[in-house]
């Protein structure tokens, strides 16, 4: 089978095709310069007229969007260097980040809100639903009960980014400090967020689970109270669901939401010029970013593509059978935190192909026993060569020795025995099994009523609804 000629104009110019071109706009390192700028002169205008908590948002936004080059780093070293001097509390009484966040408007919300759902919602930072699933759990997930009566502390896992915000602002984080240990399951890519910075010198000590090296070294040179472990969602997918399958119905399968920002438009383009306008594509998503199922599939039969089956919003037992089900697994997102689509793949003993573009995932899970790395120019061959020779990988057998959500869990234990032992602590008892569904959930579930108490006892620890003293 041949290479068609090239990637070449189409009618379809749709919003994918313009996010592209966005996204490449503000890579170029003159627009990056110009936007270092610009968010350094609002932030000085904002710490001006005295409104210091808006600045370090432009920080922020500066670092995480302008990271990688000599502007990425410098935009940095302007953060830590601006937090550490500005919102690190040096003395009783001085006003800290968290203090000030406290006051604002959306940590005030957020405990309103919370402590109007009722008894057993707050201190499982859990949303109502009806019907209510009595196993379904919260954002805020216990793994492991305290025992003040030994000075064991327990361990509380936290499940996506924004919901730090929310955690924050609903318990006391003195009271949590002295009794458990936090352990974080982020959602985005890129760790230069307010959310890590309102833990910081907290008292509490927290796990930050860093699958990328870039955001595993951010956590690194942040330091303090803040210990970054190599682990992310995606290794707990669990191992029992996500199984081989000798049945291949599909030549490649492409789990990612509807959003332009997935690039489903790249995939279409590379099938056209490898030739393989007859290969058999599940994509399996949900709405997302303004995009839709029925704009895909426009999407892809503009490209000539004439087996795509789409699935939306389906059951995680027909996700696993349609991943199971193919020969290749695809993730082309330019960023994308926390993704499981990859390590479903490999449970699935389906190699991957990662965009080289990616920012977010773990580029040593892809390597000669799962799959490649490929440049988008790349693309077509790369899926010519796994439409003949995906046989030759072996990702389960690598997966089974590497990730899963046995291994993590093992991973996660020793690493939190050693912030133990190096704070005197004693550990006699280990964290609960828990998997990804997407959503943690326990491995056990009885333990939805073993820890039932330690929940209700968690309530104890919630702030007022208008109380914002952190200046203890």
């Amino acid at each position: 089978m041949h290479l068609a000629t090239g990637f070449g104009a189409q009618p379809f110019l749709s919003t994918y095709r313009r996010t592209e071109l966005l996204e490449r706009f503000l890579a170029l390192g003159t627009v990056k310069g110009l936007g270092l700028l610009a968010c350094i002169f609002l932030s000085h205008i904002l710490t001006w007229i005295g409104r210091p908590f808006g600045a370090l948002l432009w920080d922020v936004r500066a670092a995480r969007m302008l990271e990688g080059g000599t502007f990425g780093r410098l935009a940095e070293k302007r953060l830590l260097r601006r937090f550490r001097r500005n919102w690190i509390r040096r003395t009783p009484g001085e006003a800290s980040l968290l203090a000030t966040y406290l006051t604002q408007g959306e940590s005030i919300l957020l405990r309103q809100r919370f402590r109007a759902f009722g008894p057993g919602y707050a201190e499982r930072m859990k949303l109502p639903r009806l019907p209510e699933d009595p196993l379904r759990l919260g954002d805020l997930v216990v793994l492991k009960r305290a025992i003040p009566e030994t000075g064991e502390k327990g361990v509380l896992y936290l499940q996506y980014t924004p919901a730090i915000r929310t955690f924050i602002s609903l318990f006391d984080h003195v009271k949590i400090g002295k009794e458990y240990r936090l352990v974080l399951e982020p959602s985005t890519w890129g760790y230069q967020d307010l959310e890590f910075l309102l833990l910081q010198g907290t008292g509490i000590d927290v796990v930050v689970q860093a699958q990328d090296h870039r955001d595993y070294t951010f956590m690194e040179r942040l330091g303090g109270n803040l210990h970054p472990l190599r682990l992310g969602a995606g290794d707990w997918v669990d191992p029992r669901l996500f199984v081989p399958s000798s049945e291949k119905r599909y030549d490649f399968v492409f789990v990612a939401s509807w959003d332009p920002l997935k690039r489903h438009d790249l995939l279409f383009r590379s099938l056209r010029v490898a030739g393989l306008l007859h290969a058999k594509l599940a994509l399996i998503g949900y709405p997302s970013g303004g995009g839709t199922m029925a704009r895909i599939l426009r999407l892809a039969e503009s490209e000539g593509l004439t087996q795509v089956v789409a699935r939306e919003m389906i059951p995680r037992t027909e996700v696993a059978a349609m991943v199971a089900a193919s020969r290749c697994g695809l993730m082309l997102s330019r960023r994308e935190g926390a993704n499981r689509g990859i390590y479903e793949c490999l449970l699935s003993d389906v190699p991957v192909l990662l965009s080289s573009a990616n920012r977010g995932v773990n580029r040593e899970v892809v390597n000669e026993w799962t799959g490649r790395i490929v440049d988008d120019g790349d693309l077509p061959s790369a899926l010519l060569d796994m439409h003949a020779n995906s046989a030759r990988y072996r990702p389960r057998a690598w997966a089974e020795r590497h990730t899963g959500c046995f291994n993590a869990r093992c991973h996660l234990s020793k690493f939190l025995r050693k912030r133990s032992a190096a704070t005197g602590e004693p550990w006699t008892v280990d964290i609960a099994p828990i998997y990804s569904s997407p959503s943690a959930r326990y491995l056990d579930a009885e333990d939805v009523v073993r820890f039932a108490p330690e929940y209700d006892r968690l309530a104890s620890f919630l702030r007022e609804p208008q109380h914002a003293d952190a200046r203890r």
